[in-house]
């Protein structure tokens, strides 16, 4: 059996005064913007106050998911399982097989290398210089994952890879 090693990335904990300025945002800009909307007439108006609220609703949403989510990075044996978790439930994004890995490399190098449309994101922080990409074959398609390995994660699975990262 290979190696054994867990990480998890949590974000801090949700502020109630940050909500409440989205709340409080929503409802500010739903009035004005329903205040000037109402002079082409109240349908105008209504459907204005119902787009605002319906905004207002889904970044309140982003917001929370953003914020509690959390990601958890396992190599056991012969696999790497990525899940985010979002509060007791946990969803396995991607199993992979570490013979389906192509390459790991460094944020910074990878993006110098190759330009690709879409990178799949596993980070919580902004620090690029903290990420890794982890490309590995799906299905015919190669994929791209961004992840933000601990020290001794990413020594783990660069043994586990038979590489020096």
């Amino acid at each position: 059996m290979g190696k054994l090693c867990r990480q998890s990335l949590k974000h801090e904990k949700l502020s109630f005064w940050k909500m409440g300025v989205v709340l409080i945002a929503t409802i500010v800009l739903m009035n004005l913007v329903m205040g000037y909307a109402i002079r082409f007439g109240p349908v105008a108006g209504s459907l204005a106050a119902v787009a605002i609220l319906g905004m207002g609703t889904a970044l309140c949403f982003r917001f929370i998911y953003k914020n509690l989510s959390q990601y958890d990075y396992r190599l056991i044996g012969e696999e790497l399982i990525l899940e985010r978790a979002l509060g007791r439930a946990n969803h396995v994004v991607y199993t992979i097989h570490l013979e389906q890995v192509k390459d790991l490399v460094a944020y910074h190098d990878f993006e110098k290398a190759t330009r690709i449309k879409r990178l799949h994101r596993f980070v919580l922080n902004s620090d690029t210089s903290k990420w890794f990409v982890i490309s590995f074959e799906d299905d015919g398609e190669v994929k791209n994952l961004v992840f933000e390995p601990n020290e001794t994660f990413l020594s783990g699975l660069s043994a586990s890879l038979g590489k020096a990262v």
